[in-house]
């Protein structure tokens, strides 16, 4: 990892990897049992597992990237919000699981990853894999969003969740680059056409971060962004 300018910390690949080839694995930093949107109580619950942690692990949470702003969530919740992973199978019977896993959580974006991730219940650990041949010194890229999506619904969940606009590789060729505020925002109509026409071509839809689902919990975010501003 190191910092670029405009980027924040980003990940690179210190050695080629394979398409397939794992890349790494990491234990949750934190779980709880249950996935953001957080209910007031269960906010609650989650800063008292904060809490029990060590100084130096608290630290770790609390660098992590927030794109929350405090008028909006409590710290806890918006770390969560921007960083979490499902744990899929971890609690086996008994619902929805989510936890940080800090340095995967470190990878930008792009709707064209190079990598993808899953939870192994067996370890208990994130594993991330490489989706494609990896070079030596290459970015390592996640995906925050649905990638069955077409540019303008993955780039509007995006901005909505994760604050900010999309200009990937796929997204500036399918719906071309975002003007500037001020400029009218927005791509042309022949754009959308053209980005219409490419949704579903063997994309693979991408999970994980955020937990999938994106429509289904549009509504319940909206309803519980209020209750947690002041938590």
């Amino acid at each position: 990892m190191r910092s670029v300018p405009s980027c924040g910390i980003c990940s690179f690949a210190s050695r080629s990897y394979s398409g397939g080839e794992e890349i790494f694995r990491e234990k949750p930093l934190l779980h709880v049992p249950f996935h953001w949107p957080f209910t007031p109580k269960q906010l609650s619950h989650t800063q008292a597992v904060l809490s029990a942690l060590s100084p130096h692990d608290q630290a770790v949470f609390h660098n992590s990237a927030n794109a929350y702003p405090a008028s909006t969530h409590s710290a806890v919740a918006g770390i969560f919000h921007t960083n979490s992973f499902e744990m899929p199978g971890a609690r086996p019977g008994s619902g929805e699981c989510c936890g940080i896993f800090p340095q995967i959580a470190r990878l930008n974006h792009s709707c064209e990853p190079n990598t993808r991730q899953e939870y192994d219940p067996a370890s208990g650990e994130e594993v991330l894999y490489a989706s494609r041949a990896i070079e030596l010194g290459e970015e390592l890229f996640d995906s925050y969003c649905d990638l069955e999506k077409g540019v303008q619904e993955r780039r509007r969940h995006l901005k909505k969740y994760y604050k900010f606009d999309c200009e990937c590789v796929r997204c500036v060729r399918e719906g071309g680059k975002l003007k500037k505020r001020g400029g009218g925002g927005g791509v042309s109509k022949k754009q959308k056409e053209k980005a219409e026409k490419k949704k579903g071509r063997g994309v693979e839809k991408k999970k994980g971060r955020g937990g999938g689902g994106e429509d289904e919990r549009d509504a319940e975010v909206e309803e519980r962004m209020i209750n947690l501003k002041t938590c």
